[in-house]
């Protein structure tokens, strides 16, 4: 048998000969009869002296007209592969050989949207696939635990508690993408992320307010300020000394442990059935609620109430979430989830700069009786971030966020 050509039926059930097997059979200007093969899934073809329906001629173009009766039996539909081969006096039109697209192999073979796979390479492709996930959880989470350790140690750098709440949160957010629930490693990393975070939201104010403190332009304000993160000081130091002695129960071997087991035995059988553009929707379906639900909030209720600035902190959360997902899976599939993660970083800063006041102005509630100021002067710093939260309140307009995602 000969070399296989693979030629597709058209619009009117036709199929082009190849012109090698014209050339070698001799088919031009003869009457062809097609037979069906014994096994019902070819015809074979050859030159006949005889005459019906099964007779045919090939046009100019070399085009066989396959008889209709014959394509609805066999399947053959517009489009369809057929495979073509010749001996030394007739050719064989069958159904295309089904092979691996990768190997080549014809045994075992899977459908894997639209393409077909032998179960060897499948195998393969999924080794692959999990082991990119592997290493891009492995690289956050070993920069969380680095970060972890040294958020201990002394002399205290904030940024070392920064940068392990940060990692921290991206860990959470891929583990809730690939919907890893009710496993001893989110209840570990929400407990450390919440001790994280006492100390963290401390370090902020305190920063931001000895800032405050050197650019106020009234003594009493810079007195003001000064005092606020005076208090707020000695609370985190407290935060300290707690967070020095849990994290080390939380982030400990056995975390380690059932990160190891997680990493190695578990992962697979979250991110082998992982339909990654639907989960992306439905991350993206929650950012657009979110969004819908400030907006309804908001036009009830003032920007400094509790419910709309709590609405809006959902807002924040989810989106950090969606960023943090598509710059991983920009990493492991090679694929340009960064435009995503770009758009959503775009409002970030805003957002984060809101909730900074939210938390600063409770915090000046909690400590407003401990200031050894003037009432007048505590009223008005407390009036001054007030409006600064209010013109970024008025300086958001999330309703353009609704046409991206539903976009």
């Amino acid at each position: 048998m000969s070399e296989t050509f693979t030629r597709q039926i058209d619009t009117m059930g036709r199929l082009v000969i190849p012109k090698e097997v014209r050339e070698q059979l001799e088919l031009l200007d003869e009457s062809l009869k097609l037979e069906p093969l014994r096994n019902k899934k070819g015809i074979k073809l050859s030159i006949t002296n005889e005459e019906g329906e099964a007779v045919k001629t090939l046009d100019s173009n070399g085009r066989l007209l396959i008889p209709a009766d014959y394509r609805k039996e066999l399947g053959w539909n517009q489009e369809k592969k057929i495979d073509i081969t010749f001996d030394h006096d007739y050719a064989i039109l069958q159904d295309q050989i089904q092979v691996c697209e990768i190997c080549h192999s014809s045994d075992a073979l899977v459908s894997v949207k639209k393409s077909l796979v032998c179960e060897d390479c499948l195998g393969e492709g999924n080794e692959q696939v999990v082991d990119r996930w592997r290493e891009q959880l492995k690289k956050l989470v070993t920069k969380y635990l680095k970060y972890c350790e040294l958020s201990l140690e002394q002399p205290y750098d904030e940024e070392n508690v920064h940068q392990a709440r940060v990692n921290g949160r991206k860990v959470r957010a891929i583990l809730e993408f690939i919907q890893v629930t009710n496993h001893p490693l989110l209840d570990r990393l929400n407990a450390a992320h919440k001790r994280l975070g006492k100390v963290r939201q401390r370090d902020v104010f305190i920063e931001e307010f000895d800032e405050r403190a050197k650019q106020a332009s009234k003594k009493q304000h810079e007195e003001v300020y000064r005092q606020l993160s005076d208090q707020v000081g000695k609370k985190r130091l407290k935060q300290q000394k707690k967070l020095n002695n849990k994290l080390p129960t939380i982030i400990d071997e056995t975390f380690k442990d059932t990160w190891d087991f997680f990493k190695e035995k578990e992962l697979r059988y979250y991110v082998l059935p992982l339909q990654v553009d639907v989960r992306i929707q439905e991350f993206e379906n929650r950012f657009t609620k979110a969004v819908e639900n400030y907006l309804e909030v908001v036009s009830k209720h003032h920007y400094e109430d509790e419910e709309t600035l709590d609405a809006l902190h959902s807002v924040r959360i989810i989106s950090k979430k969606i960023r943090y997902i598509n710059n991983t899976l920009h990493k492991i599939y090679a694929s340009d989830y960064k435009q995503e993660a770009r758009y959503f970083k775009s409002f970030q800063k805003q957002l984060g700069e809101i909730n900074d006041l939210k938390d600063w102005l409770k915090m000046f509630d909690q400590y407003r009786d401990d200031i050894d100021s003037k009432k007048k002067h505590k009223k008005e710093v407390y009036d001054l971030l007030s409006v600064e939260l209010s013109n970024l309140m008025d300086d958001l307009h999330l309703e353009e966020s609704l046409q991206y995602t539903k976009h």
